[in-house]
């Protein structure tokens, strides 16, 4: 305690009559009544340092969980990208399959056919 809280505590006390062993009790019991206010605020300073502290921590918590999420939903929008592209080339590919092999089997039914012809006009020929 500074040397003018004190002579402002002398000057409260006697102003209330007291002098004395009573006057430096009264001095004793307002020193710690005072210590303990200066204690029961540095206690709650603390307290909401705490509090601020524990919020910022939370908010921090949330803000990674909210970038893992984003990061997991991104990843999961490219994968499934990947996969819907994957899955349309290989529908493609199964389509240009079966295309060539129609159009094989079509040159293939072609050219029984013109063998066939030419068979029978062979056989038309050594007929003759």
């Amino acid at each position: 305690m500074s040397a003018k809280e004190i002579k402002a505590l002398i000057e409260v006390g006697t102003a209330l009559g007291y002098s004395g062993d009573e006057l430096k009790q009264f001095i004793t019991d307002e020193r710690m009544r005072l210590d303990k206010e200066k204690e029961r605020e540095r206690a709650e300073k603390e307290r909401e340092r705490e509090r601020k502290r524990e919020l910022q921590l939370e908010r921090a918590d949330k803000e990674r969980a909210f970038e893992l999420n984003k990061l997991k939903v991104e990843s999961e929008a490219k994968t499934a990208a990947a996969k819907a592209e994957t899955e349309a080339k290989e529908k493609a590919e199964t389509k240009i399959r079966k295309i060539e092999a129609e159009k094989l089997k079509v040159e293939a039914e072609t050219v029984k056919a013109r063998m066939e012809h030419e068979f029978r006009m062979r056989e038309i020929e050594v007929r003759n």
